[in-house]
């Protein structure tokens, strides 16, 4: 029973303080995103996931900035949220 209880006092503890611990991104223009950046390309996901994990695969079709010869891209994969395109 202390066991349960400790368990359950933890997990509100830590559900209180997720709410805090989450970073908020700032505002940022097209321009600063493009200058800022190392690496844009065009192409197409062609995996979601890698070894289990929520990591997307860019098949590059075109490359706007940076190395011209990667052919593939691996980046942390995040749903939808909510962009209009």
């Amino acid at each position: 029973m202390r066991l349960v209880r400790e368990f359950g006092l933890s997990s509100v503890g830590v559900i209180l303080l997720a709410g805090i611990c989450f970073a908020e991104a700032g505002k940022m223009t097209l321009e600063e995103m493009i200058k800022y950046s190392n690496f844009i390309a065009v192409g197409k996901v062609v995996n979601a996931k890698v070894n289990g994990k929520r990591i997307a695969e860019l098949e590059v079709e075109q490359v706007l900035k940076g190395d011209r010869s990667w052919k593939r891209v691996r980046f942390f994969a995040a749903p939808n949220l909510g962009l209009r395109y």
